[in-house]
C-alpha cells in the first residue's frame, strides 16, 4: 500500500494484522456470537475489549485495505453461511464500573436525558444490581431489540 506505514511491498496484510492485534483468530464460526445462532466463519476474528482496541483494529484494517465488520451484541444481524471476508471485530467492552469512558449523559430537553453507550457495553450492566434484579421502575429486555424502559403508572 503506497503511502501507508506498512508499504514495504512484501508483507502479507494478514501477517501484519497478526502483529497488530493480539489473539487474532482465523476461520471462526460466527453462529455462537449471533442472537439467531446462524452465520458462517469470519475470515479473521478479533475481540476488542475496550473502545481503544476497537478503534485500533478499525484503523489497522483500513490501512491494510481489508474489509471490516464490527458486531456489538449481534442481535439484529443475519450472517450468510458463507461467512464474512476480512476482519470481523466483536465489540466487547468489559468494564465493571461506570467510568465516564463508556457512557455519558446528554440533556436533550428539560427533565429528559439520554444514556449513550459505547459499542459492546450492555444495558443490563447499568440497570441491574449485583443480585441481578432491575432497579425499581425499570424494565430490561435482552436479545433482539434490547433496551430499557421506565415503568409508569
Amino acid at each position: 500500500m503506497r503511502g501507508s506505514c506498512y508499504d514495504d511491498g512484501v508483507s502479507d496484510p494478514i501477517d501484519i494484522l497478526r502483529g497488530e492485534l493480539h489473539d487474532l483468530e482465523e476461520a471462526v464460526p460466527l453462529a455462537p456470537y449471533c442472537a439467531y445462532g446462524v452465520g458462517g466463519p469470519a475470515e479473521l476474528l478479533y475481540t476488542a475489549r475496550t473502545t481503544g482496541e476497537l478503534a485500533h483494529a478499525a484503523r489497522t484494517a483500513r490501512e491494510l485495505r481489508l474489509p471490516l465488520t464490527v458486531l456489538g451484541g449481534a442481535t439484529n444481524v443475519l450472517i450468510s453461511d458463507a461467512g464474512l471476508p476480512g476482519l470481523t471485530v466483536l465489540a466487547r467492552n468489559e468494564a465493571s464500573s461506570l467510568d465516564g469512558e463508556l457512557l455519558k449523559f446528554e440533556d436533550l430537553r428539560a427533565g429528559h436525558a439520554v444514556l449513550v453507550l459505547k459499542p459492546g457495553f450492555t444495558v443490563r450492566g447499568i440497570v441491574v444490581d449485583p443480585a441481578g434484579k432491575p432497579m425499581p421502575g425499570v424494565r430490561v429486555k435482552d436479545g433482539p431489540g434490547a433496551g430499557i424502559s421506565k415503568l409508569t403508572s
